[in-house]
C-alpha cells in the first residue's frame, strides 16, 4: 500500500514537473542506513525534493567514507557531520554548515559490564572502537579529554558497524548511539554501562547537513531549496513515525533492524531533534561559539571563526508560478478560505471581515497569485473544519497536523511556530510540566490540536472542551476548570486586551509546541503545491512584524478611557472610606478574630506567615556555609588562571589542571546540591497536603530538623537522636512537619532567651502497641507549671511580644489531635521540658 502511494506521488510529481528539468544533486550519509537519516528518505519518496525542482541520490556511506572530504573533491553536493565542521573551518576549509538536525549530540560511549570499567580514568590502555570521523568530534573528545584521557592513552579500533567486536570481547568499548545499540544489548540481555557527554556538561549539535562554500555561492536558490525539503521530510518522518519505519524496512534496511529497535531510535532521536522547543534544524551564533571555545581550550583549535557565515543566513526562494499553476488559477477566479473566528492575534473574525496576522499574509499571498481570497464566515473553529471537511472551503489559513486531520486536509510547510501556556487563577503554583496537571481540569478550544494531544497523550488530565476563547476565560475566571492552555501570542493578545483579569496567571510553559500550517484540502494537489511555494517564500520578519503589529493593535481597540476615569473616581473613593475606618480598624480586627478563632484554616495560614521570617533566617544559616565554599572555590579556580599555576602546554600540566578544575566543579556541585535541597525543604513547607501518605513518622521530622539543623549548628546545640519507629501511618506529610519544626524552634528561642549553657535536645521515636510516639526532650529549665496548661491555647505565648504569636503550639495540637485523630501534649522533666506526639494506627 505504502510503495503504491510513493510511486503515485512520484507519477504526479513527474508530470507537475514535465517540460522542467530536475537539478541533480546527491547527499553523502556518515553511517548505515538507519532512522537516522529518516528525514531525507522521506523527502526524496514523499516527492518533497522533485516538488522543488531536484533529483537527489542518497549516496549510502562505507567504512572509510569521509564525509567532508566527498563534499571538498565534489563527489557529493551535501552531508552530514560532526560538530567537528568547526574546526575544518577554521583551518580554511570552505565549508558551509546549513541545519542541525539534532540539537544535542545521541553519540556515547558504551562498555559491557564484563569488562572492568567504571569510570572514565578506567577506559585508559583499552581498545577502543571508533569511526575515523567521530574521532575528531568534540563531543567524545570534550568528556575524555574532561577526565584526563587523551587520544594517546587508547588503542584505537576502526568501527565496522555492528556490536559483534564487543559483544566477543575483542574492544573494550565502542561509541554509539544513545539511540540504537543500548537498545540492542537490552534485547539480547547484556548489562552495560554509558558514558553521556551530556551528563559531563558536553551538550553540542549533532548531525548537522553541510554543503561546501562554492554550492552556497553558486546556487544559493538550490541550497535553500535543499534545506528546506529536508526539514519537510524530517517534520513529516517525526510526525508519522510508523510510516517512515515501514519505509526504511521496505527499501533502506541494508543493517538488517527489526521495526522494534527502528522504533526505539526513532522515540529518542524525535527528543533531541526538538530539545526545549527550539525550531526544527535551528542553529545558533552562541551555541557555535561554546563549541569554539571548548574546542579551543582543549588546543584543537587555533585559528577564528566567523560566526555570521557559521549560521547559515538563509535564501528565500522567489515565488514562482508554472503554467500549469497559472492556468489553475486563472480558471479558480477565486480561493475560498477559513479561519478561527475567535484567535487573537492570528485571525478573527469581526463584522464580517477578516482580522489578524493571517488576514496580512493572506492578503500577501493574494498577491502574489493574483487572486481574490474570499473568507467563509464562521461561528467556530469546530465549524471552520467542518466547513473545510465539506469542501465549502478550500482550506484553513492556519492548522496544526494531525492523523485525523489528514483524511481531508494536506499541510503545507510550517510557518507559525509557538509554545503552550498555561493560565490558572493567581493562587495556583507555578508548573515546570505537563504531568504535574494530572488529575485536573484542563478547559481547551474544541478541535483545537492541543485537545487531541491531551486526550491521546495525556489521558489522566480531564479536558473539557468549549466553542470560543470566551467560553474558556469565563470558566477558568469562575472557577470550573484549573487551567486553560493555548499558544503564547494568543495569550499575550488576551493580556495586552485586559482580558486576563487581575485573578488570573500565566503558571507555566509546556515543553509541547504548536507547528501551523496552511491546511489544503487534500483533493486539490495543484492548490496545495502553489500555497507550500507561498510559505516557503514568506519572510519571517514579514510575520513577525505582522504578529506584534496585531498585539498591540488588539491593546489600542480595547481601552475604554470612560472606564479608566471610573475606575480612578473609585479609587480615591475607597481611598476615603478607608481613610474614614482607620481609627476603627484595630478594634474591628480584634472582634472578627474573636469571632473566628474556630477556624483552624485562618488560624494556620496565620502562623504560616508569622513564621516566614524565622524560616528565612534558617535558611540564611543553611545558605551561609555552603554559599561560603562555592565563593572559596570560585576564586582558588581565579586564582589558579591568574598565576598562570598549570602550564598547559604540556601535557603532565594540562592533566593537573583538569584534575583540580574537575575537583573544584564537583564541590561546587555538592554545594549546589545542598541549597537546592533547602528551597525545595523550604517550597514544600508552604505546600498544602491534598492527600495522606503512607509514611514512616521520622520523614517529615527529619525534614524539619533539616530545616533548624544550619541554626543548631550556630548555637552549638547539641542532639541525641534515636529514631526507632518503623511503623508506616498514614499521615499529612507537610502539617506534620510543620508541627515539629515549631517544637524545635520554640526550644532553640527557649536557649536564647535564657541563655542555656551547653544547650542539648533528646529526639526519641518508637512503635508503640496503638501506633508510634515522638519525644522532644530539651534542658532549657522548663516551663513554669501554672502556665504549662495554656501553652496550646491560641494567642497564649511565653514569648515577648515581637517573637510569639501564640499561634504555633495551638495549630500544631490541632494537626495531630484534629488532622490526624492524635495525641499532643507537653510535661516538665528535670533539666527541661518534653513534647510528645502520638499517632495511632486505628486513625480513621
Amino acid at each position: 500500500m505504502i510503495r503504491s502511494i510513493m510511486i503515485g506521488i512520484l507519477f504526479f510529481s513527474s508530470f507537475l514537473f514535465a517540460g522542467k528539468s530536475l537539478d541533480k544533486v546527491s547527499l553523502q550519509l556518515q553511517f548505515l542506513d538507519q532512522f537516522q537519516f529518516a528525514g531525507y528518505y522521506m523527502a526524496k519518496e514523499k516527492g518533497f525534493y522533485r516538488e522543488k525542482g531536484l533529483d537527489v541520490e542518497i549516496k549510502p556511506y562505507f567504512p572509510g567514507i569521509m564525509p567532508i572530504k566527498e563534499v571538498l573533491e565534489k563527489r557529493a553536493t551535501y552531508s552530514i557531520g560532526r560538530s567537528s565542521l568547526i574546526v575544518k573551518i577554521s583551518q580554511g576549509e570552505k565549508l558551509q554548515p546549513l541545519a542541525a538536525i539534532f540539537q544535542s549530540s545521541p553519540q556515547i560511549l558504551l562498555t559491557t559490564d564484563v569488562v572492568n570499567i567504571r569510570t572514565l580514568r578506567d577506559i585508559r590502555g583499552k581498545k577502543v572502537m571508533i569511526a575515523k570521523d567521530s574521532l575528531s568530534g568534540i563531543t567524545l573528545q570534550a568528556m575524555l579529554n574532561s577526565q584526563g584521557v587523551y587520544s594517546q592513552d587508547l588503542h584505537y579500533v576502526e568501527d565496522d558497524g555492528t556490536l559483534k567486536p564487543i559483544i566477543n570481547g575483542d574492544v573494550n568499548v565502542t561509541a554509539a548511539y544513545i539511540s540504537n545499540e543500548p537498545y540492542q544489548l537490552d534485547q539480547i540481555g547484556m548489562p552495560y554501562t554509558i558514558f553521556n557527554p551530556a551528563m559531563y556538561g558536553f551538550d553540542f549539535y549533532d548531525d548537522i547537513l553541510f554543503t561546501s562554500e562554492e554550492e552556497l555561492k553558486k546556487h544559493p536558490q538550490r541550497t535553500e531549496a535543499f534545506v528546506q525539503a529536508s526539514l519537510r521530510g524530517w517534520e513529516y518522518a517525526f510526525s508519522h513515525i510508523d510510516e517512515s519505519v515501514d519505509l526504511i524496512l521496505a527499501k533502506y534496511n541494508t543493517q538488517h533492524k527489526t521495526k522494534d529497535v527502528l522504533l526505539y531510535e526513532a522515540k529518542v532521536l524525535k527528543k533531541l531533534a526538538y530539545k526545549k522547543g527550539v525550531s526544527l534544524g535551528s542553529m545558533s551564533k552562541e551555541k557555535w561559539h561554546r563549541l569554539y571555545d571548548i574546542y579551543h581550550v582543549l588546543g584543537m583549535i587555533k585559528e577564528d571563526v566567523d560566526f555570521d557565515k557559521m549560521v547559515h543566513m538563509r535564501v528565500h526562494v522567489p515565488f514562482s508560478l508554472n503554467p500549469d499553476e497559472v492556468k489553475y488559477l486563472k480558471n479558480k477566479k477565486e480561493i475560498k478560505i477559513c479561519v478561527d473566528p475567535d484567535w487573537m492575534p492570528y485571525e478573527s473574525i469581526q463584522d464580517g471581515n477578516h482580522k489578524g496576522v493571517t488576514s496580512d499574509i493572506f492578503s500577501l499571498f493574494s498577491k502574489q497569485m493574483n487572486i481574490p481570497m474570499h473568507l467563509v464566515e464562521t461561528r467556530s473553529w469546530d465549524e471552520s473544519l467542518s466547513k473545510v471537511k465539506d469542501r465549502e472551503c478550500d482550506l484553513v489559513t492556519l492548522a496544526m497536523r494531525t492523523k485525523d486531520r489528514e483524511e481531508y486536509l494536506k499541510f503545507t510547510p510550517s510557518y507559525v511556530k509557538e509554545p503552550f501556556v498555561v493560565v490558572t487563577q493567581k493562587d495556583k503554583p507555578f508548573i515546570d510540566k505537563i504531568e504535574e496537571l494530572n488529575g485536573k481540569k484542563i478547559v481547551v478550544i474544541r478541535n483545537y490540536a492541543i485537545a487531541n494531544l491531551l486526550k491521546k497523550e495525556y489521558k489522566e488530565i480531564e479536558v473539557v472542551e468549549v466553542a470560543t476563547l470566551h467560553d474558556a476565560m469565563k470558566m477558568l475566571e469562575k472557577g470550573r476548570v484549573y487551567g486553560y492552555i493555548d499558544a503564547l501570542s494568543t495569550i499575550r493578545s488576551v493580556v495586552m486586551s485586559g482580558g486576563l483579569h487581575d485573578t488570573l496567571k500565566i503558571s507555566g510553559k509546556l515543553k509541547e509546541h504548536l507547528d501551523l500550517c496552511v491546511g489544503v484540502r487534500n483533493d486539490d494537489p495543484i492548490l496545495f503545491h502553489i500555497f507550500s511555494k507561498s510559505v516557503d517564500s514568506l519572510d519571517p520578519r514579514v510575520l513577525e512584524n505582522s504578529i506584534s503589529s496585531w498585539i498591540h493593535k488588539g491593546h489600542r481597540s480595547k481601552i475604554d478611557y470612560g472606564l479608566v476615569f471610573k475606575l480612578i473616581a473609585l479609587f480615591f473613593i475607597i481611598f476615603a472610606v478607608m481613610a474614614w475606618i482607620n481609627n476603627s480598624l484595630q478594634k474591628k480586627i480584634q472582634y472578627a478574630v474573636d469571632q473566628n478563632r474556630q477556624k483552624d484554616q485562618q488560624l494556620l495560614e496565620q502562623s504560616r506567615r508569622a513564621q516566614m521570617g524565622e524560616l528565612i533566617s534558617m535558611i540564611a544559616h543553611q545558605w551561609r556555609q555552603p554559599l561560603g565554599a562555592i565563593a572559596a572555590k570560585g576564586i582558588n579556580m581565579k586564582m589558579a588562571l591568574a598565576m598562570e599555576k598549570y602550564d598547559l602546554e604540556d601535557k603532565e600540566g594540562r592533566q593537573a589542571c583538569t584534575a583540580f578544575f574537575d575537583k573544584s566543579l564537583d564541590d561546587i556541585e555538592v554545594y549546589l546540591q545542598s541549597l537546592t535541597e533547602t528551597i525545595d525543604d523550604f517550597r514544600n513547607f508552604y505546600k498544602p497536603n491534598k492527600q495522606r501518605e503512607e509514611l514512616v513518622i521520622n520523614v517529615p521530622f527529619e525534614k524539619a530538623l533539616f530545616i533548624v539543623s544550619g541554626a543548631f549548628e550556630a548555637h552549638s546545640i547539641q542532639l541525641d537522636i534515636s529514631l526507632e519507629s518503623q511503623k508506616k501511618m498514614k499521615i499529612y506529610n507537610n502539617e506534620l512537619m510543620q508541627v515539629f519544626l515549631n517544637i524545635l524552634k520554640n526550644a532553640l528561642d527557649n536557649f536564647k532567651d535564657k541563655g542555656v549553657e551547653n544547650p542539648a535536645i533528646m529526639i526519641r521515636s518508637e512503635d508503640t502497641n496503638r501506633g508510634v510516639k515522638v519525644s522532644i526532650c530539651d534542658n532549657g529549665g522548663g516551663i513554669n507549671s501554672k502556665v504549662l496548661q495554656k501553652i496550646f491555647d491560641p494567642y497564649f505565648s511565653t514569648k515577648n511580644e515581637k517573637n510569639g504569636t501564640g499561634l504555633g503550639l495551638y495549630m500544631s495540637k490541632t494537626i495531630v489531635e484534629e488532622h490526624h485523630s492524635g495525641r499532643l501534649f507537653a510535661e516538665n522533666s528535670k533539666d527541661g521540658i518534653c513534647f510528645h506526639v502520638e499517632l495511632y494506627t486505628d486513625t480513621p
